[in-house]
Order: structure tokens, then C-alpha cells, then sequence
């Protein structure tokens, strides 16, 4: 999951930061954690396949406060609550609740990162799992 701005202002996003005291000036804030922020945006070129019935899942914006959205994929099946997360991977969330990570959720061992079911063959009954990393080739199959 990706926090990204709204619609608010500069200093709305100076607020957001932890860390950051209230008066403190504005040329105090570190601008490489601003560029990092805006600038980490969700993979959309990929389709992750739902962990549950392996239907293609979509992205989806969710409104996190007033400054900003969580970027995630949502199953396209109507009841289906799973959300994947590029940080965090699959999970059910629960309203004001924090997030409980899938057990046995493959790790890339290159990047660190939850992977995503990119395919399922149904004949050999194979789950393949990649990562969400643009340049990573890193794939793991399940039976």
C-alpha cells in the first residue's frame, strides 16, 4: 500500500511527516522524504490474482485522512474483501483495525517484499507468485 497526496496544500504534507514538531521551519523538513512520498506510486501495469478464488483483482484508491489515499488492488469479485498491498500483500481489512498479514505470504528473497499471484494453472494445480519490483524476474510456484 502507497500513501499519496491530495488535493491539500504543502504544509497540509508537512504535517503528515512523523517526526516533524509543529513550528518547526519549513527548510528543517528533510525534501528527500517529500520526493520519496510523492514519488513511490503502485505498480498499475501489473493484475495480481486474488489469494482466495484467483479472480484478477483491480486498483482501487481508498481515502486514508484528509491528506491523503492508499493506493491498493481489490478483488473484482462483489464479496470479496481481499486487498493486495505492494507492502504489505494480502489481507482482509477491518475498519479501524490494523492490517493481519497473510501466513506463509512468499517474500521475494532479492527485494524483501510480499509477491503476488501473477498465474494459476488449474490442470498441474500451480500457484505462481512474482514480485511487484518492475526489474525482478524472482518467481515462486505452488502446489
Amino acid at each position: 500500500m502507497l500513501i499519496t497526496r491530495n488535493r491539500a496544500g504543502p504544509d497540509a504534507l508537512v504535517r503528515g511527516l512523523r517526526g516533524i514538531q509543529a513550528g518547526q521551519p519549513r527548510a528543517a523538513v528533510p525534501t528527500r522524504a517529500l520526493r520519496v512520498l510523492n514519488s513511490l506510486r503502485m505498480r498499475t501495469d501489473i493484475l495480481p490474482l486474488c489469494d482466495q478464488h484467483y479472480r484478477t483483482m483491480e486498483p482501487a484508491l481508498a481515502p486514508y485522512n484528509a491528506d491523503y489515499s492508499i493506493e491498493f488492488f481489490r478483488c473484482t469479485d462483489k464479496f470479496c474483501h481481499r486487498c493486495f498491498g505492494e507492502r504489505v500483500g494480502y489481507i482482509t481489512p477491518q475498519r479501524g483495525d490494523a492490517p493481519v498479514l497473510t501466513p506463509n505470504q512468499p517474500i521475494c528473497e532479492r527485494h524483501g517484499r510480499p509477491m503476488f499471484i501473477i498465474s494459476l494453472d488449474r490442470q498441474r494445480n500451480h500457484i505462481t507468485y512474482a514480485c511487484p519490483e518492475s526489474d525482478c524476474g524472482e518467481r515462486v510456484v505452488r502446489t
